[in-house]
């Protein structure tokens, strides 16, 4: 992940108010508390919970929803809160995980476990990032690789076998090697999977360090759909668009500037066009069947550390004069949106800070109107 992400997990460890500046900690244990939790907005639900730091999710052909969970820090892991140090090694784990659950009764079952987790400097997590369905295949997307502790198991695309385990597909970290995008920082990963849809037969990724959009096809070829490195815009959020467009939104590197961020569009021939500015730490994106648009926002910016600020996320639509309306507020570093078979709008909630099972599943009732027409 990149550094603007690792230190979304700065902000839990801060003592006191979430404006507050001064000394910092490691993530603490009871991140779920450590903080005045507001109630969730009356629009609202929480479908699935006691998740582990929970990042994408899909809905598999029978309607169960999946979700890849990135793993807790382990036992007697100690995160420097801060950027690591020439010494600092992740803590890993193998409590990465893809559950099913069932929406009628809440119930989780594993379809996927002992999957690769980092924790790193920050207090924060990698792992397995998201998940989709091509026929009845089901693929994770995992971040992983030697910066993040894991020299024998690259971030790449990873077929989820009957028996639990995962199959390598797409060797992520092999590809960017082999082919650079134009702008590489200095806190290179090689690769950060952050989002998938599966859409036309193939798989299209975001990667939130090498800032790019990938597809993947089912038998393991990848290709650059666009090249979005310049500027470090930290590309995060994917959807299908109409037309065979792709839509994305991005968080902004450090200091996240309120308003900094833009949806763009993708044609199919690899052409980026901008929709809309003014998003703020921008994680996700989805549009509802009568075309309204709806963004995840990770939390307000402070503008100063500790940057970010814990229950401040939330879900905005986007108007038809490309304003964001918010539609669900005080959400805790929420991220990934999806609309369900059912038409409404789910969303990740404590995908960070979510150690102890406080990850939650949100159903949201965003009352969605047509908005903006998304070019055809």
């Amino acid at each position: 992940m990149t550094r603007a992400l690792r230190l979304i997990a700065l902000v839990l460890a801060v003592v006191g108010t979430a404006a507050t500046l001064g000394p910092v900690s490691a993530l603490p244990s009871n991140a779920a508390t450590a903080f005045a939790q507001p109630p969730l907005p009356p629009n609202a639900t929480v479908v699935a919970s006691g998740l582990l730091n929970p990042r994408g999710f899909t809905f598999a052909p029978d309607g169960a929803l999946i979700v890849a969970e990135s793993g807790a820090a382990p036992a007697g892991f100690e995160a420097l809160g801060g950027p690591p140090t020439p010494t600092f090694r992740p803590g890993t784990s193998l409590s990465g995980r893809v559950s099913r659950v069932n929406l009628a009764t809440g119930e989780r079952t594993t379809l996927a476990e002992g999957l690769p987790s980092a924790a790193l400097s920050f207090g924060d997590t990698l792992g397995p990032a998201n998940v989709a369905y091509l026929g009845s295949d089901l693929y994770v997307a995992i971040s992983a690789g030697p910066v993040h502790g894991w020299p024998n198991y690259p971030s790449g695309v990873y077929r989820v076998n009957p028996d639990g385990g995962v199959r390598l597909v797409a060797n992520l970290d092999a590809f960017n090697s082999r082919n650079p995008v134009a702008l590489i920082t200095p806190d290179d990963e090689i690769s950060n999977p952050y989002d998938m849809v599966a859409a036309a037969g193939a798989l299209w990724i975001t990667d939130g360090n090498r800032n790019q959009v990938y597809k993947v096809t089912p038998d393991g070829t990848i290709s650059r759909v666009a090249d979005l490195s310049t500027g470090h815009p930290v590309t995060t959020g994917i959807m299908a668009g109409p037309g065979g467009a792709l839509i994305v939104v991005e968080l902004t590197p450090v200091p996240f500037p309120q308003g900094a961020g833009r949806i763009q569009r993708i044609s199919p021939d690899g052409q980026v066009e901008t929709m809309a500015t003014g998003t703020t730490t921008a994680v996700g994106v989805a549009m509802a069947a009568d075309g309204t648009m709806f963004v995840v926002e990770h939390s307000v910016s402070l503008g100063r550390p500790p940057f970010l600020a814990p229950f401040t996320g939330r879900v905005a639509r986007l108007t038809a004069d490309r304003t964001l309306v918010t539609v669900a507020d005080n959400l805790m570093f929420p991220t990934i949106a999806r609309v369900g078979p059912d038409g409404a709008l789910y969303v990740a909630n404590f995908s960070v800070g979510g150690d102890n099972g406080e990850g939650q599943i949100l159903r949201i009732d965003t009352g969605a109107r047509p908005a903006v027409q998304i070019p055809r």
